[in-house]
């Protein structure tokens, strides 16, 4: 029975996922290269720990994301916080979610890290494309980033490319 939880809350997420991967809600926004990101949710939960909200700021101050972020159900991918923020830039939506393991050797965890750490990117099923989303691990193995940005404008590119390097050195 667990199981069957455990894979109906997998296809869950991998479904979110996919419903943003790729997506076409393209906007006008060219005023800006760099990305303007925006959330409508509350003040950073309660139940996140300083090690989470940390890896929040680091990233906040990097450039990569602005505002509180919406709460995930982290837990569908073995992690424990999630929160997912939406930029638009170069006229391309762009979605980063971060999230928070604390168990790093559940086996949920150790198959989305390891196949994010080394292929850039995690599948919970072989059908599920994912072509425009990134995944990064940080140094530590604590944090996951997944950036999905469809766009090819140069400037989204670096900037995806920006993201995954700051998240691969965090944790140092």
């Amino acid at each position: 029975m667990k199981k069957l939880i455990s894979a109906f809350m997998i296809a869950a997420m991998v479904l979110s996922v996919a419903m943003f991967t790729g997506c076409n809600d393209i906007t006008n926004d060219t005023s800006s290269d760099t990305a303007n990101v925006s959330s409508d949710s509350k003040e950073s939960s309660d139940s996140a720990d300083s090690g989470f909200n940390n890896f929040v700021l680091y990233m906040e101050e990097g450039g990569f994301i602005k505002g509180n972020g919406d709460e995930l159900t982290a837990s569908v991918i073995g992690a424990e916080y999630g929160k997912r923020y939406t930029a638009s830039s170069g006229g391309s939506k762009i979605y980063v979610e971060l999230y928070e393991y604390k168990d790093i050797n559940s086996e949920i965890a150790l198959k989305i890290l390891s196949e994010a750490k080394n292929s850039g990117t995690f599948s919970l099923y072989k059908d599920l494309s994912t072509e425009n989303t990134v995944a990064a691990v940080s140094a530590d193995g604590k944090y996951l980033m997944l950036y999905t940005d469809s766009s090819t404008n140069a400037n989204n590119v670096q900037t995806k490319n920006d993201a995954v390097e700051a998240v691969k050195s965090y944790g140092k």
